[in-house]
């Protein structure tokens, strides 16, 4: 194949390709999503840790789309982001690269029940209220590292979590509603 058959055939695929902006937009439909959740202390905890996963991934992919890159795992994310990879362009700050590690694991322990720290323990692989604080502080993380690099600014949505103290502050989230009107929970927001 020629030279130019090749520039075509790459500006066709890269149409095909999801974009920057519908990386974003797929982050923001994300965030919504969690925003249904009644609370931390529901069944569906499991799915909150994973939305808040695909919602970092969502940022991770816009962040390697400004570059034309786009990956089908997880593997090829990483390899591309991870602060000690050669690949300088895409690379992330390690504490970024670390909240985003601990979402893919909280994840992993959400969707196939394997604790990694400990496979023995079947009890220890259950999602609890502390996983779902813990995805959110490092979403928060994520957030807060790709809204100060491209300017986003994410449409708000509500988390609500048990395990946050009444004087707690997120970066990137902010409480909403009286705590008394919820039993305790706080309500959340991406802001």
């Amino acid at each position: 194949m020629g030279a130019k058959c090749l520039h075509i055939l790459h500006h066709s695929l890269r149409s095909l390709l999801p974009s920057f902006q519908d990386h974003i937009g797929q982050f923001e439909h994300n965030l919504e999503f969690l925003g249904y959740f009644d609370s931390a202390d529901s069944e569906f905890q499991d799915w909150q840790v994973t939305v808040c996963l695909y919602s970092a991934l969502h940022l991770m992919n816009a962040h390697l789309a400004q570059s034309a890159h786009h990956f089908r795992s997880h593997g090829g994310v990483e390899a591309f982001i991870n602060p000690s990879g050669k690949w300088a362009s895409r690379r992330i700050d390690q504490t970024t690269f670390n909240a985003y590690k601990t979402l893919q694991n909280l994840s992993r322990i959400s969707r196939y029940l394997a604790n990694l720290s400990d496979p023995s323990n079947s009890s220890s692989s259950r999602i609890r209220p502390r996983h779902v604080r813990k995805a959110i502080l490092n979403l928060s993380v994520v957030i807060a590292h790709f809204s100060a690099l491209y300017q986003l600014t994410p449409k708000v949505t509500k988390e609500h979590c048990s395990e946050f103290s009444r004087t707690e502050t997120i970066p990137y989230l902010r409480l909403c509603g009286p705590l008394e009107a919820y039993h305790g929970n706080l309500f959340l927001s991406v802001g």
